[in-house]
């Protein structure tokens, strides 16, 4: 009796844990990243008077799409400053600025 109830617990144990990891629909990439631009693409720093902190600084690409950057130096946090970066998007984080994709700068330089 005790080896039955035993093993009807651990088979319970097993499918719960399986069904959890089949149900996951993570995307997983290398360090959580989606997409890489790995060649400079020109792009303005905008200083959002309506957000604080770290949320203020915003980089807007050419084509208006806007990046939240992640390792932006404080040398070229200057509102409307025209630079070249690469980015990488960085996938599966969540950011309470909400101001557009979430990007680590791989590199930056003036324009």
């Amino acid at each position: 009796m005790k080896k039955s109830i035993l093993t009807s617990i651990i088979t319970i144990i097993i499918l719960v844990s399986i069904s959890s990891i089949s149900a996951c629909k993570c995307k997983k990439t290398k360090n959580n990243t989606a997409e890489a631009n790995t060649s400079f693409v020109d792009a303005t720093v905008i200083k959002r008077a309506d957000l604080i902190g770290s949320c203020a600084w915003v980089i807007e690409l050419s084509d208006g799409t806007r990046l939240e950057p992640r390792g932006l130096q404080s040398e070229f946090k200057i509102d409307g400053k025209k630079i070249k970066i690469e980015y990488e998007e960085l996938e599966g984080l969540k950011s309470k600025c909400m101001t557009g994709k979430i990007v680590k700068i791989l590199n930056v330089k003036p324009q």
